[in-house]
């Protein structure tokens, strides 16, 4: 997706170490380094900080992986809020086990492991006013003499 164009709600299945999934995939284990998770959670919050420039005010950003470590998921998701001022988990209700962050753990006779957190865009308190320019591919937000720049070539799922 490539356009300028600013998305009311998004889904984030960010690329991940895949270790919620390691009973269908054993081979998981052996291929899977421990610099990898440093490298897979640095690129999920590039990826995650990208997409959030793109993303209106009062959007909805849900964040997914398979994997069950915490750099990958709640780390990654408090750090993300600690340090973008619009940026706040919403409650899940899962099964009425309300939460902002849900971890599945996996299961000896079923499913995977997988991570989910939901997160809301704060309205801009310029009422709402923002520009949105293009410039040699690179994605530039506006708003209160704030300027947010991220790649526009980054896939998303879109939910």
């Amino acid at each position: 997706h490539t356009s300028g164009e600013m998305l009311d709600k998004m889904l984030l299945d960010a690329p991940c170490s895949a270790t919620g999934v390691i009973r269908r995939h054993p081979d998981i284990k052996w291929l899977r380094k421990e610099e990898d998770i440093a490298e897979l959670a640095e690129l999920q919050g590039k990826i995650l900080k990208a997409l959030w420039a793109r993303l209106k005010p009062n959007g909805v950003l849900l964040y997914a992986t398979c994997s069950v470590l915490p750099e990958e998921n709640s780390q990654q998701i408090q750090r993300f809020v600690e340090t973008t001022a619009d940026a706040t988990l919403v409650e899940m209700d899962f099964t009425g086990e309300n939460t902002v962050m849900k971890q599945f753990l996996p299961q000896q006779n079923g499913g995977d492991g997988f991570f989910y957190a939901k997160l809301i865009k704060a309205a801009l308190k310029n009422g709402g006013k923002s520009h949105h320019f293009v410039i040699n591919d690179t994605y530039f937000q506006s708003a209160h003499d704030n300027v947010v720049k991220s790649p526009c070539d980054v896939v998303l799922t879109l939910g």
